[in-house]
């Protein structure tokens, strides 16, 4: 029997010790999931000591009792069995009861509504009622919960009028004054939740449906933001608590989102209430303030009744506050809003912008950088002779940071043209120069990033690469940072593409520094190298000035090079080498292909599986593939199949198993090749078909015609029958998978040969069960013309 125990007492387990009750609680839950199962368990016995436990008076064994009515409620095939009347009066009784017993059942009540046809069961006048009272509950965890449920309520419109009436509307403003943290929180984000309603009325509802949606959703708003409410919520910005203020932020916010709420919320109060807030005695206040008003930058309908006189002025003094977070937002602010142009009179005076300067120079690494974060829009005002000078300096200053951010500002000012005679002057030209050589890691690697974006801009190569700036380029190749090396590859890798700047660049000093990374230690490095020489082949103009005669024997010698690593380099390299014609009749020799087919059988299997890459690739080369598949090639892609030494190694590790297994590589090449009609038949040989047959269960590409016929001409003359009598258990499960392919892919020829096969074997039972199925009667009725040629075919077979 199943549950001995519950055969003995089925219901004793759930009023024994935790332990017990919490596996059985576990038992009733699982059994949910099996509806077979609800008559065995779920009786009247089992229902009527549910209802009982939950007037236990041990809170435990409520607490597992209202654990499997929750989960009863995603099987609504059980609501007339297990929810009875006596059960839905208890559960709302219980919201009634002094104990920890409410506040699960406050939580079983928010699952409950997630089901609208549960609704009439439970959502009745009394339990909203008492919801609503709860709201007032002298024990905090109660009204945070009850407030949860109203949250969750928002969800479910058909609910909002039974639910939503004006003594709970009422409740729930005056909760956001609650004497708890907790409270207050959770019902400033009901209040955020009531806001989302309809921000995607007009992506997905017609005119109509919104019209009528927005007037559902006006009549919620009415309900909640009322005066009294508004008030309460402006008010709050100011509470003493900061995780409380934070919520307000993100409330006031989403509120911006909500033209409809404008009139409502931001009234002349709230407006001044903010504005008075930016002079707030807490730092907390003040930041949290500036945030609000950097949201109202996106909504223009605003602008007129959020920024006053008074209101900019304040902003302007907060570029001094006293505290560096909000100097540092303060300036964000400033920053967004040089995006919108119609403000700038408003916001832009000139106390305002001498401030803006003077950030420069903070005390505050943190409001210096935000500083120099400032978006180069048209209004060039703000870049003076002594600004410019001021960030000049930066760049050589003592703090990695922003020295780093100040490097940042100069690669912003490159989109701007405007800007150029002004800021790159040749003192700034230089120490962004002598930043390459900084002591900073970060600085220097975002300095090359700098020279690396200043190449899409050819009006400024004779000004910024000097000559000495390119050798300190050529320098940064083989710095100490394999950050700085990898940055340095990223922009001799870009410079190629720009005619009149490379010739000025590229040495042959350069070149062999790129090629000796393919060396490098650091993998980043390496791939840049590699990317590096990628781009080079397909620069026709400029590619031979980087592969010259003793590049090339360098690459050559490079597929023999006793690191994994590198070896596969130098193959992704030779794989790129095959696409222009000109250039593969220049590297491509016979060392060449030859210490490539060294490498499929190298006990390595990255450098292994780059290899059977590049002749995967070739494959599709029609003008090459003849020059380089030659026999040895073929059985050494062969081999990479059958190296059972491979399958040793490879099975020692699941994960270079399933990610980086060889034969897998192997396999896909196979796969191409059937594809190349006019090739396939120099891969797909007498010798190839028998190896590939026994790497069948491995073998994706058995349905093309092409080589399930070859395959079949091999099978029908000798090695299947013995396969499928094999004593090697393994041998005939690949044989019958085989079958059970060539039935689901049904090619006629290979569809005679099985019914053969299944006459011939039919007295043998393993065979029998495997081969003779419902799936092969089917198939055999379906092609009953076909089925005019078996009486020959058993002659054949009782012949033989």
């Amino acid at each position: 029997m199943l549950f001995p125990e519950f055969a003995r007492d089925p219901h004793a387990s759930i009023h024994d010790g935790f332990d017990v009750r919490s596996s059985a609680v576990n038992i009733f839950t699982a059994a949910l999931a099996h509806d077979g199962l609800w008559d065995r368990i779920f009786n009247t016995e089992t229902i009527s000591t549910l209802g009982r436990a939950l007037n236990n008076k041990n809170d435990n064994i409520r607490y597992c009792t209202v654990k499997i009515l929750s989960a009863a409620l995603a099987h609504d095939g059980l609501w007339d069995r297990i929810f009875d009347t006596e059960i839905i009066s208890t559960l709302g009784r219980a919201l009634n009861k002094n104990d920890n017993f409410r506040y699960d059942t406050i939580k079983f009540f928010s699952t409950a509504i997630a089901h609208d046809g549960f609704w009439d069961r439970i959502i009745d006048t009394e339990i909203i009622s008492t919801l609503g009272r709860a709201l007032s509950d002298k024990d905090y965890h109660v009204r945070s919960n009850t407030v949860q449920f109203f949250s969750a309520a928002l969800a479910h419109d058909g609910l909002w009028d039974r639910i939503f009436d004006t003594e709970t509307i009422s409740k729930l403003g005056r909760a956001l004054s609650d004497r708890d943290d907790n409270v207050k929180s959770n019902t400033v984000q009901f209040f955020s939740a009531a806001l989302a309603h309809g921000r995607l009325w007009d992506n997905i509802f017609d005119t109509e449906t919104i019209s009528t949606l927005g007037r559902a959703l006006n009549r919620l708003w009415d309900k909640i933001f009322d005066t009294e409410t508004i008030s309460t919520l402006g008010r709050a910005l100011n509470d003493e608590d900061y995780h409380f203020r934070s919520n307000m932020v993100e409330f006031f916010s989403t509120a911006l989102a909500h033209e409809g709420l404008w009139d409502r919320i931001f009234d002349t109060e709230t407006t001044l209430t903010l504005g008075r807030a930016l002079s707030d005695e807490d730092y907390h206040g003040r930041s949290n303030t500036v945030k609000i008003f950097s949201a109202a930058l996106a909504h223009d309908g605003l602008w007129d009744r959020i920024f006053d006189t008074e209101t900019i002025s304040k902003l302007g003094r907060a570029l001094s506050d006293r505290d560096n977070n909000v100097k540092s937002n303060t300036v964000q602010f400033f920053s967004a809003a040089l995006a919108h142009g119609r403000l700038w009179d408003k916001i832009f005076d000139t106390e305002t912008i001498l401030t803006l300067r003077h950030a420069l120079s903070d005390n505050s690494s943190n409001v210096r950088s935000s500083a120099k974060e400032f978006s180069l829009l048209p209004w060039l005002t703000i870049f003076d002779t002594e600004t410019i000078s001021k960030l000049g300096c930066s760049l050589s200053g003592r703090n990695g940071d922003v020295e780093s951010n100040t490097v940042k500002f100069f690669c912003a000012a490159l989109a701007h043209d405007g800007l150029w005679d002004r800021i790159f002057d040749t003192e700034t030209i230089s120490k962004l120069g002598r930043a390459l050589s900084d002591r900073d890691n970060n600085v220097k690697s975002n300095t090359v990033q700098f020279f690396s974006a200043a190449l899409a801009h050819g009006r400024l190569w004779d000004k910024i690469f000097d000559t000495e700036t390119i050798l300190t380029l050529r320098h940064a190749l083989s710095d100490n940072s394999s950050n700085v090396r990898s940055s340095a590859k990223e922009f001799f890798t870009a410079a190629m593409a720009h005619e009149g700047i490379r010739d000025k660049l590229f040495n042959t000093e350069i070149v062999s520094v790129l090629f000796n990374a393919l060396n490098d230690k650091h993998s980043d490095v390496r791939n840049e190298a590699v990317t590096f020489f990628t781009v080079a082949i397909s620069q026709e103009g400029f590619r031979d000035k980087i592969f010259s005669d003793e590049i090339i024997v360098a690459l050559r010698r490079a597929l023999e090079h006793d690191s994994s690593s590198v070896t596969r380099s130098i193959v992704e390299i030779f794989t790129a080498a095959m696409s222009p014609e000109n250039f593969r009749e220049k590297i491509f020799d016979t060392r060449t292909i030859s210490a490539l087919v060294n490498a499929l059988g190298r006990r390595d299997w990255v450098v292994s599986r780059s290899a059977v890459d590049f002749f995967t690739t070739a494959i599709a080369q029609e003008k090459f593939r003849d020059e380089i598949f030659n026999n040895d090639v073929i059985t050494a892609l062969i081999d990479v199949l059958v190296d059972s030494d491979r399958d040793a190694r490879e099975n020692a590790g699941a994960f270079w198993r399933s990610v980086h297994g060889v034969r897998d590589s192997a396999v896909k090449f196979f796969t191409a090749a059937v594809a190349q009609e006019g090739f396939r038949d120099k891969i797909f040989d007498g010798d190839t078909i028998p190896i590939l047959v026994e790497r069948i269960h491995e073998v994706e590409f058995w349905s093309h015609d092409y080589l399930l016929t070859r395959a079949y001409n091999h099978f029908i003359t000798s090695t299947l029958c013995e396969q499928l009598t094999s004593t090697d258990s393994s041998l005939k499960a690949q044989t019958y998978y085989f079958i059970s392919k060539a039935i689901e892919y049904g090619t006629i020829d290979l569809f005679l040969a099985l019914v053969l096969l299944t006459y011939k074997f039919i007295y043998v039972d393993d065979v029998r069960a495997r081969i003779y199925t419902a799936e092969l009667r089917e198939k055999m009725e379906k092609h009953e013309k076909d089925m005019q040629v078996l009486p020959d075919v058993m002659e054949v077979t009782h012949a033989a």
